[in-house]
């Protein structure tokens, strides 16, 4: 038999956020249609991952974009304190529930996430992450143009690789 908790974990409480955009607790979405009836609202990806949602605003009129979980921290945990970020408990990204929710530092969030746990156990600084990051997104960005270069020149080519493995060897 289910407890108290266990059955308000699972039941589903409406709560309105503007003027005709409802959110559940577990981060789902209905508009208020022209009939009356609440629908479910469409939402989309961004890309970092997290569900969103546009919406009209009710004082100027402009089309806006919000992050589920944002809208969801807001009506069921309450404000965010200036300087705190909403943490995922369990690192799921889509699962916008109430519960799963809650307001953490920056060095808190970053600490959790599995690439810096990965860093952080080799030992690295966080500006040799910051190294590391940089490096691996200017060598995606000129692989191309790398490619080009070491067809030209033989000469080139061996001081290039060479380069090309120092760079690699930092990110791994």
């Amino acid at each position: 038999m289910e407890t108290l908790e266990e059955t308000k974990l699972f039941e589903e409480e409406w709560k309105e956020f503007e003027s005709n955009i409802w959110v559940s607790t577990h981060g789902n979405l209905r508009r208020k249609a022209k009939n009356g009836e609440l629908v479910d609202k469409n939402s989309y990806f961004n890309n970092c991952g997290y569900r969103c949602f546009t919406y009209q605003c009710h004082e100027t009129k402009k089309i806006k974009s919000k992050t589920v979980h944002s809208v969801v921290a807001l009506l069921y945990i309450g404000t965010r304190p200036a300087g705190l970020e909403i943490d995922h408990i369990d690192n799921d990204k889509t699962n916008n529930h109430y519960t799963n929710l809650q307001y953490v530092t920056r060095d808190q969030n970053m600490a959790k996430t599995p690439a810096f746990l990965r860093i952080a156990a080799e030992g690295r600084t966080p500006k040799q992450i910051k190294k590391a990051q940089y490096a691996k997104a200017w060598i995606q960005k000129n692989k191309p143009a790398w490619n080009a270069i070491i067809r030209k020149s033989v000469k080139r080519r061996n001081m290039l690789d060479t380069e090309f493995r120092r760079l690699a060897a930092i990110l791994i």
